[in-house]
């Protein structure tokens, strides 16, 4: 067998295998992935304080008081909680062990709610331990419940410490209702949250670091790189053959930009300049890989810069060459005067897409050629409103 049978043979197994591939959940955009804090630690723990402050939360004390039950491993507490007397300290440091502060901690009618929350790391060492520690001599007459709050329910060093998961802790919240009817702005935040959580922390504490596309295309990633190597180098020769295609009809003085890099192969001529800023140019839109890939490559003839001269410019052609341009624009399938979608808002004359061969060589050749004397006819209209606008300023 040799490499091309090779190669197709194992593009068939991959394919069949992408095919099978289930459908991966869309995860949705939440306000810490709008800010690219999805993972971030002090971020979430600064949500879930918002989440647990019943003074700003529209839900009042029901986080809190799922919490607690999280801390007790039951469903509910019978605890009395007076949203007033509620105090949220984010990293208290503890004062008989000063090098050492928790996320939260949660004072409310004697009771100590403290949380510890890891996202991306695992607990230092004797870290709980020493936490369970300072609350107990920070507050020896008060009942505390403490969390460990992981992705996945790690167990803490300290068994005073409850290890509690995400999706604990979601499960216990979506048990909370909460109507939009309270408050519709409050109630999308709580809905966020949770949508977090599910989306982003407990989705990936769930499976592995990588998709199933990820690891199939890991599989096969000698073929590929083969196939994107070959790719590459075919891409580059052939985008240099139609350069050198395209060169030999603008010689003498065209200034020539050409770039693999970027889409933009362009030609100016010097008497194409109307001022010191402005000229006129005639452009070839295509990279090695598109051309080959899409196979069809643009021409525009255009302003540039697409500021108050430019437009000027425009207005000239239009108000003196108008019915000329157009009537050969139509003759030629040329769109006159239009925005093309991969320029935007550029000042064009005209543009025009073209279909390339790449089994013809000869045909290839032609494509080209037919696109630059197709827009040649162009030119001398151009070099007369140059001319014209030049006297004009």
């Amino acid at each position: 067998m040799d490499q091309i049978q090779e190669l197709e043979t194992e593009l068939f197994f991959l394919e069949r295998e992408f095919a099978t591939l289930p459908p991966e959940r869309k995860r949705r955009l939440t306000i810490p992935a709008i800010f690219h804090r999805a993972y971030d630690e002090l971020f979430i723990t600064e949500y879930l304080e918002y989440i647990l402050d019943p003074r700003s939360n529209g839900i009042g004390v029901a986080p809190i008081l799922m919490m607690l039950a999280l801390a007790e491993n039951t469903t509910e507490v019978e605890a009395i909680i007076d949203p007033s007397s509620v105090i949220i300290t984010r990293e208290y440091t503890f004062s008989s062990i000063p090098n050492r502060r928790i996320d939260l901690l949660l004072q409310a009618n004697g009771i100590i709610l403290a949380i510890e929350n890891k996202i991306g790391t695992g607990e230092s060492e004797s870290q709980t331990i020493d936490y369970a520690k300072g609350i107990s001599q920070d507050f020896p007459d008060l009942d505390y419940y403490l969390i460990f709050l992981t992705p996945k329910g790690d167990i803490p060093s300290s068994c005073k410490f409850k290890a509690v998961s995400y999706s604990d802790m979601l499960s216990a919240f979506r048990r909370i209702p909460f109507s939009p009817l309270i408050d519709i702005h409050k109630a999308v935040i709580w809905e966020d949250f949770l949508c977090h959580l599910e989306d982003y922390i407990i989705m990936d504490a769930k499976k592995l670091l990588l998709g199933s596309k990820t690891n199939l295309y890991i599989k096969h990633l000698e073929t590929i790189s083969v196939l994107r190597k070959e790719f590459e180098e075919d891409a580059s020769r052939v985008f240099d053959m139609a350069i050198s295609i395209i060169k030999p009809h603008f010689a003498n003085d065209w200034e020539p930009y050409i770039r693999q890099s970027t889409p933009y192969q362009y030609f100016i001529h010097p008497d194409w300049h109307f001022n010191e800023r402005y000229y006129v140019y005639f452009e070839f839109y295509f990279t090695p890989e598109s051309i080959i890939s899409s196979k069809q490559f643009s021409c525009f003839l255009g302003v540039a810069p697409a500021y108050r001269a430019g437009r000027e410019f425009i207005q000239l052609l239009k108000e003196q060459y108008n019915d000329e341009i157009v009537q050969i624009c139509m003759d030629r399938q040329i769109e006159p005067f239009q925005n093309h979608p991969e320029k935007g808002s550029g000042l064009l004359v005209g543009y025009k897409e073209y279909n390339v061969s790449m089994d013809d060589i000869e045909a290839f050749q032609t494509s080209f050629c037919q696109a630059i004397e197709e827009f040649k006819i162009l030119f001398p209209i151009i070099n007369k409103a140059v001319n014209e606008f030049k006297t004009k300023g």
